[in-house]
């Protein structure tokens, strides 16, 4: 049985039985095919990720001791809430919170979301 090239299609007709590629460069272009796309994913996830650092650190207000936002606001800035980097369970009363890299927030009642700075 003639093994095809994962890359090119082409037969392979020397080397080992179980060998993939007719050559190094056919194996190198399979390789970077492959890390394009998970870049290309990486890269996209990424995006909406600092998107979302941006509009908790625009909407949070440094002054006030609190800082409240109502869930309309997030989606209308384009907040995506299934991405975030961590998250967060405070000792006290057990809130938790997800952030966006340094900026945090938590379902404080209702369609109320608090918006934190990082926990030092």
């Amino acid at each position: 049985m003639i093994n095809l090239c994962l890359c090119c299609q082409a037969p392979i007709t020397k080397g080992r039985s179980d060998k993939k590629f007719c050559s190094s460069g056919c194996k190198d272009n399979f390789y970077n095919a492959i890390k394009s796309e998970e870049q290309k994913e990486i890269g996209r996830i990424d995006t909406i990720l600092k998107r979302n650092r941006r509009i908790l650190k625009k909407l949070f207000n440094p002054r006030k001791e609190e800082t409240f936002v109502h869930r309309e606001t997030l989606i209308r800035e384009g907040f995506e809430f299934e991405f975030h980097t961590h998250h967060y369970a405070t000792k006290y009363q057990s809130y938790e919170y997800l952030f966006c890299y340094d900026y945090g927030y938590r379902l404080a009642g209702g369609h109320l979301y608090k918006v934190i700075k990082s926990f030092k």
